[in-house]
């Protein structure tokens, strides 16, 4: 009945703007514009495009039903007007112009590229395996018959209806970056074989526009779920900004669209383009929903800076931030931006070739390879499983950041750590790689001979690791170790150790991690120690009260911890009164004159309680005075 009143208020506008003769313009005095219309959400789309279309005599390019509720359409100024009214009309946005985010290319027995080697994701003789998601590749299209990638089905925004075949190249060679087939010819992505949708959403020329954008967007959406695409990417750039409320502020259909497709589970990867500027003025770039790709240049596929100078036209040094890639400087940039190889990157190319490319848009699907391998490869669940988009970019940029840290050769001059440019963000460099640490709680352990005592050794991954650490400790020939398991697997859950010593002192134990070829080693302390020997004790009777001192005993191998004080009125029959501190004087006060007490005292260490000490005993009395005590 609702959606009934809103046609219904429909109609009345259109009648209403004959009736008082408000007309369209005649054509060439209101040229028409392709402009977004976004409906509110609960709004039957098509129902009331399908009427505005009558009402309004256009004929809509686009309708979307997924990433947003709307359509994109030819509109003159006036229509646009009368529609932006309309109350089930969140707003309209003008279509804008997007181009490929790419500097410059070159034309051209398997191998892993400089850039995939560069962040782990490969070396000179491994790779790794597809990912169990797919990657949506919005781009100019791939070449469907390239025997290097595994193209699925995908659509055309350019020309609806047709092959989404790559006339351009941009498009075939970021696939090859993201999924470039493990086949002993060509190159290997990051995750070699996995299936890539080509979603055509520019033209033979490189460029297109936000409506186009917007309705590969919208098939993603519509498709994640029975494709099971989990990531996309978008290496294309042109001017926008963000209005940190997914374009609802500004009027920003492409903004809305992202946040829609994100809450499907897609986790979209972003050009940040190459202007060298801010990239606060380009979108997609600057949406906080999306991970934003900056690039740096490396010559060699290894950290340390010794691979020299590009060889492409672009140029550039080994291991240095890429000057024309945008950067981030507001806050909101920075806590979606991440750094990847962009200079001089070989990848696959139309017709079965390959070729170099430079550009954000060659940094851009590093990082969607990094996002599939991130949530799995066909050996099982990656750490980013069952993670929010929002949660998976949070996840790389961390790891990134962590292994740069931990690793001090790994980053490039101009990330965070390594010379930064102020104002100029470029994030850390992306690492596909796995590591693991191990710690070892208590650090130092106190056991007494013949005792044993456990503590737990826990594993921290970063990275891509996903397997179980055979974990082992071995200590001196005098101590005994035992486990509680021989692993800990994800989620990492800690590893009971026991160790016994039969005699006095301190024992180190290196415990040993083995996980994905890596080894790992952490040292815990096992100190070894037997009770306090018995105090030396005195005892001092004074009026109503017994002072009592004692030197420091033997400590046993660990330290005092405080004294047990023990008082009766019989031999033999004391019991514990007080529990004193580290200290070695007591005035026991309160006491009956005339009454002899007795009194023994315990030291307290680590292990637990010694002996009493021998017995002492003191008889408090008034002192004696023939007229005035003085």
């Amino acid at each position: 009945m609702v959606r009934l009143r809103r046609v219904l208020a429909v109609m009345t506008l259109a009648i209403a703007a004959v009736t008082t003769g408000v007309q369209a313009a005649p054509a060439g005095a209101d040229a028409p514009v392709r402009s977004i219309v976004v409906y509110r959400d609960q709004v039957n789309g098509d129902a009331l495009t399908s009427l505005l279309e009558r009402l309004e005599s256009f004929r809509s390019v686009f309708r979307y039903h997924r990433a947003l509720n709307g359509f994109a359409a030819e509109l003159t100024p006036a229509q646009a007007r009368r529609i932006a009214a309309h109350p089930d009309v969140a707003f309209v946005s003008p279509d804008r112009a997007i181009t490929v985010a790419m500097a410059d290319v070159l034309a051209s027995g398997d191998s892993a590229p400089t850039g995939t080697r560069r962040i782990a994701a490969a070396t000179t003789t491994t790779a790794n395996q597809a990912s169990t998601v797919g990657v949506a590749v919005l781009d100019t299209g791939i070449d469907s018959s390239h025997p290097d990638l595994n193209v699925g089905t995908g659509t055309n925004c350019v020309t609806p209806g047709a092959v989404p075949q790559d006339d351009h190249g941009h498009g075939t060679h970021v696939a090859g970056t993201i999924g470039a087939r493990n086949n002993g010819s060509g190159v290997v992505g990051v995750v070699p074989g996995t299936t890539l949708y080509p979603v055509k959403v520019l033209d033979a020329s490189g460029s297109g526009l936000w409506s186009q954008v917007i309705c590969g967007i919208d098939w993603v959406a519509q498709n994640a779920a029975t494709r099971n695409i989990k990531v996309a990417n978008l290496s294309l750039a042109g001017a926008g900004s963000n209005d940190n409320n997914c374009g609802n502020t500004n009027s920003d259909a492409l903004h809305k669209a992202i946040c829609t497709a994100t809450t499907a589970g897609v986790t979209f990867a972003v050009a940040a383009g190459n202007s060298g500027a801010d990239l606060a003025k380009t979108s997609p770039a600057d949406y906080p929903e999306v991970l934003t790709a900056t690039a740096m240049s490396d010559t060699d596929g290894l950290p340390g800076g010794t691979g020299g100078p590009q060889t492409c036209a672009t140029g550039g040094t080994d291991d240095s931030g890429a000057a024309f890639s945008n950067f981030a400087v507001a806050g909101t940039d920075i806590d979606h931006t991440i750094a990847a190889p962009g200079v001089c990157i070989r990848s696959s190319w139309p017709g079965g070739g390959y070729a170099v490319l430079s550009g954000t848009s060659m940094a851009s699907p590093h990082i969607a390879g990094s996002i599939a391998l991130c949530l799995g490869v066909a050996g099982g669940a990656g750490p980013c499983a069952g993670m929010t988009p929002a949660q998976v970019i949070q996840r790389l940029r961390a790891d990134a950041a962590a292994h740069t840290a931990a690793d001090t050769s790994y980053g490039f001059t101009g990330d965070p750590l390594n010379r930064p440019t102020s104002g100029h963000y470029l994030g850390h460099l992306a690492w596909d790689g796995s590591d693991f640490s191990l710690s070892a709680a208590p650090a130092n352990p106190t056991t007494s001979v013949g005792t044993a005592v456990g503590f737990d050794l826990t594993v921290s991954p970063a990275g891509q690791f996903t397997s179980a650490v055979a974990l082992s400790a071995a200590a001196s020939s005098s101590v005994t170790l035992s486990q509680a398991s021989p692993t800990s697997a994800r989620p990492y859950a800690p590893v009971h150790f026991t160790a016994s010593a039969p005699a006095q002192g301190t024992y180190a134990i290196t415990v040993t991690g083995v996980g994905e070829g890596l080894t790992r080693t952490a040292t815990v302390n096992l100190t070894v120690a037997s009770s306090p020997s018995a105090p030396t004790l005195t005892a001092t009777a004074g009026n109503a009260a017994v002072s009592l001192s004692w030197p420091a005993p033997a400590t046993g191998g660990a330290p005092i911890r405080g004294y047990n004080l023990y008082r009766g009125t019989a031999a033999g029959a004391e019991a514990l009164v007080k529990t004193l501190g580290n200290v070695n004087t007591y005035n026991d006060t309160g006491l009956k004159n005339g009454v002899t007490y007795y009194y023994r005292l315990s030291a307290v260490n680590g292990v637990g309680e010694g002996p009493l000490s021998a017995e002492r005993s003191a008889k408090p009395a008034a002192r004696s005075c023939l007229i005035i005590c003085l």
